[in-house]
Formats: C-alpha cells, structure tokens, sequence
C-alpha cells in the first residue's frame, strides 16, 4: 500500500464513486487513515475523553450504509484491513509488559487488559507527535508558526542545509 497508494486510493474511489470518483479519493484516504488508527467495520462508536458518544469512524466519514459496505467490501480494504489486524498484532504483542500504557486509563479494558484500538492509536500519535516535535526543533531558527498533523509551517523559507537536516532526522525515524 506505501509503495502505491495513490493508485490504489484512486482505484477505490473509483470502484465505488463511479461517476465522480476523483472527488472522493480524499475520502478513501481518511478511511484507510483511519484503519491504520484502528477503526474497524464493526461497532457503533465509542466514547470520547469528554464523555461524549462518536459515531465509528468509518460510518462518520462515509456516512451512507451502502458505501461504508461498498468500501470495506472492496478487495483492496478487505487486504489492507487483514493486514492491518496483523500489524496491530504485532504491535500489542510488543508492548504487552510496558506498564505506562497500562497506566494510561484509557487504553485499559474492564478487565484489565490494553484495548487494541485505543493503543494503536496512542502510539501512532505519539510517535508522530515526537517525529513532528523533533523537526520542529531542527526548525527553530525559521520561527515555526504551526503544525498540522505532518506540516509545519514557518516564517521564514529555511535554507537547504536546514532542509536536508530535516530530511535525515526524517530517514533515521521513519523509513518512508
């Protein structure tokens, strides 16, 4: 899917917006964005630290019963959202002892135990949050002014030596 996304994102709209697909290819990548944070086909929703109920979502971003079937339906998300279980797998495998997760009440379980979703989304977001946090540094002298979730916006233009700086801090903690 890294390696191609773009052609597989554009192949799902298309398969599923026939007509006007090339509008909602935007959409499909915050469906598959929001599987690779856990969301599933499954469930109503869940609640927020707020307390308030959020609807699941898939369901939320494509809103229409027929198309939230037609997507995760498709031979391309079925693959994908195998592959994510995989991956989540895994991953919880991996953290299963680190007992600052398990301290975070929100990842806990009634009985206990990391719920996989809630952590899988914790570590991608801390771990762009560190990512973004770094370059942010690199890029101190520039006067950031914000950051969107993988942006950050500056000043002032940084020069290239800055440039490739962010680049190799980039490769050394994320091969893509």
């Amino acid at each position: 899917y890294i390696d191609k996304k773009n052609a597989i994102r554009k192949q799902i709209a298309q398969d599923i917006w026939p007509e006007h697909y090339q509008y909602k290819i935007d959409t499909v990548k915050q469906c598959l964005t929001a599987i690779s944070f856990g969301a599933t086909k499954t469930g109503g929703g869940y609640v927020d630290d707020a307390g308030y109920f959020k609807t699941n979502a898939l369901k939320s971003i494509l809103r229409y019963e027929d198309k939230l079937e037609a997507f995760v339906n498709h031979p391309c998300v079925k693959q994908l959202m195998e592959e994510q279980k995989k991956l989540n797998a895994i991953i919880m495998f991996s953290v299963a002892d680190r007992t600052d997760l398990k301290q975070t009440g929100k990842l806990i379980d009634s009985r206990g135990r990391l719920k996989t979703n809630a952590t899988i989304a914790y570590l991608y977001q801390h771990a762009e949050r560190n990512i973004i946090e770094g370059v942010k540094c690199i890029f101190k002298d520039y006067a950031p002014l914000l950051t969107v979730h993988d942006a950050l916006y500056t000043k002032r233009r940084p020069n290239a030596d800055t440039i490739q700086s962010a680049k190799l801090f980039l490769a050394d903690n994320n091969d893509y």
